[in-house]
């Protein structure tokens, strides 16, 4: 009598593989010899991915890249081939929020030089829409802390990057009922966000159109009670990720 071998079959997952080149041009101005292919600097990151990057007119250094954030460990990358121009890195979990995302740049080795770095990359989670995204802003009434959801704490100088232009962010506040943004001036910086307030003033929406400048800065203004306090730092924004 012959026996029967059950076979064990191991589901193998499919994971989603993103591509990216770094095209080197030696001939270029200080500050634009790197450019990216597709040509923003930034990449889509929702689930657990595999970024193909491919250098051009170089080749990467033995530490191919430095994580800005997460700064501690960041993501191995893994050389692919011997022609030391093609990299594996495996994005095991997603950016925690729109306005937190990874961050690294490329280690290249090039005529004269070696270890010159790239331009940042930024692997940013999608808003919650195509153009709008919602932020809970909180502040603490007994401690005066002014804290983003998902994004730190803004006493450290939160920075809002990757802004896909035109677009709309709204802040929920969530704080004492004593406390709204203050009207008509819930917000400081450039005319361009042209910030709107819900009937209630907890809700502030701002815009950020095709047209706005490259970096600029912002700093909530609340009034708890007959007092108005202005968060302490200013939120960076960079507005135009696609002008690179």
């Amino acid at each position: 009598m012959l026996a029967t071998v059950e076979q064990s079959h191991s589901t193998v997952l499919d994971v989603p593989t993103q591509t990216i080149t770094l095209i080197y041009n030696s001939e270029a101005d200080p500050g634009s010899q790197f450019a990216f292919d597709p040509p923003q600097p930034f990449l889509f990151i929702d689930e657990e991915t595999t970024i193909i990057a491919t250098l051009q007119n170089a080749t990467f250094a033995d530490n191919p890249t430095t994580w800005i954030s997460p700064s501690a460990l960041g993501f191995p990358a893994t050389p692919i081939g011997d022609n030391h121009n093609q990299l594996s890195i495996d994005i095991t979990e997603p950016p925690p929020h729109y306005f937190t995302p990874w961050m690294l740049s490329f280690n290249v080795n090039v005529e004269g030089a070696n270890g010159v770095s790239s331009p940042t990359l930024c692997l940013v989670r999608s808003p919650d829409a195509s153009a709008s995204t919602n932020v809970i802003l909180q502040y603490a009434i007994n401690t005066g802390i002014f804290t983003l959801a998902s994004a730190g704490s803004l006493a450290n100088l939160s920075i809002l990057t990757n802004s896909i232009t035109p677009f709309t962010v709204t802040f929920h506040l969530l704080a004492a009922s004593t406390v709204k943004f203050s009207h008509p001036t819930p917000i400081l910086g450039p005319s361009w966000l042209d910030p709107q307030l819900n009937t209630d003033f907890t809700q502030l929406t701002v815009s950020i159109p095709s047209t706005a400048d490259k970096f600029t800065s912002l700093r909530f203004v609340l009034d708890v009670g007959t007092t108005q306090v202005t968060s302490p730092d200013p939120i960076l924004v960079n507005a135009t990720i696609g002008d690179g």
